[in-house]
């Protein structure tokens, strides 16, 4: 994180996230591509995150979101919308 963990009084320039998923458990979501994948291999996901955020004590609706490229609409269940990720070596 670059910035400081909740604290809103501040601006934070930004944070990053690093994961490490078995590929094995995607199996069931690859709809029969290459696991794990080969190199050129293009996928779609969604990269993006909701933030619940409270206001005045009351819950924000709709939770802010946001997403690596533009949806244009608050659904995430558009997977022509997301990412396209390609795989390299």
């Amino acid at each position: 994180m670059d910035g400081t963990l909740n604290d809103n009084s501040d601006i934070d320039k930004g944070w990053s996230l690093e994961m490490a998923i078995p590929w094995k458990s995607l199996s069931l979501l690859a709809n029969g591509k290459t696991i794990p994948p080969k190199p050129g291999d293009v996928w779609s996901l969604f990269l993006g995150r909701f933030q619940k955020l409270m206001s005045g004590g009351k819950e924000v609706q709709p939770h802010p979101a946001m997403a690596l490229n533009a949806h244009g609409v608050y659904d995430t269940h558009l997977p022509e919308k997301w990412s396209k990720v390609e795989f390299q070596l």
